[in-house]
């Protein structure tokens, strides 16, 4: 056995030379598995950071435009998924604290304008969700934007209702006590759609990765 160990002991460096590339290779798959793991996490994250809140406000208006109904699931849905991409993007807990504050004001901002009956109560628990994801340094812009859709919503909508009745009694005098009368039906989750995707490019969530 000595002998056997004596006689090949010429091959041996090469056989560990080939051993140390070999590991060396392994680490180096290794490592390399490890930084597309890594590359691909934050791709995912730069992905979902940008465009999560906008599909779900989409998805929002939709169903709003279809049914005039936003349901509960859906404004729950998008309150709920801020924490953790929140927590895996990293934010910071100061910032964290300013988001919180927006969503809490801007439910209160809904709520009256449900009590005024100019909101809708899906609208409202929406406009509240997405006030999470703009925290109080885009909060306000993400307001003015929806109000500016909202108006022309509400005025193509009711030029297009008046048409409508137009064309159905053709009557002068009948159309001014409808006019006097009229209240578009507005679907506001497309407006609060436009209003979070116009704001959305300038908030911090475009800074992560």
């Amino acid at each position: 056995m000595f002998s056997y160990c004596g006689a090949h002991k010429k091959f041996l460096p090469g056989g560990l030379g080939l051993t140390k590339r070999l590991v060396d290779l392994w680490k180096t798959a290794a490592s390399q598995k490890t930084i597309f793991a890594y590359c691909g996490r934050i791709n995912m994250l730069q992905t979902l950071s940008v465009s999560l809140l906008p599909a779900l406000v989409i998805v929002a208006a939709m169903t709003d435009v279809t049914n005039y109904k936003i349901p509960n699931w859906l404004t729950g849905l998008t309150a709920a998924l801020f924490f953790p991409m929140a927590l895996w993007a990293g934010m910071p807990l100061a910032e964290f604290g300013w988001h919180l504050l927006a969503g809490v004001v801007l439910f209160f901002v809904g709520y009256g304008l449900f009590s005024l009956g100019l909101f809708g109560g899906g609208d409202a628990k929406l406009m509240a969700a997405a006030g999470l994801w703009f925290g109080t340094s885009h909060s306000l812009e993400f307001l003015i934007l929806t109000v500016l859709a909202g108006g022309l919503l509400a005025l193509s909508v009711g030029v297009w209702s008046l048409f409508n009745t137009y064309l159905e009694f053709r009557d002068v005098e009948r159309l001014s006590q409808i006019f006097r009368r009229v209240r578009p039906n507005v679907p506001y989750g497309f407006a609060l759609c436009i209003g979070a995707i116009l704001a959305f490019p300038n908030t911090w969530w475009m800074s992560v990765g």
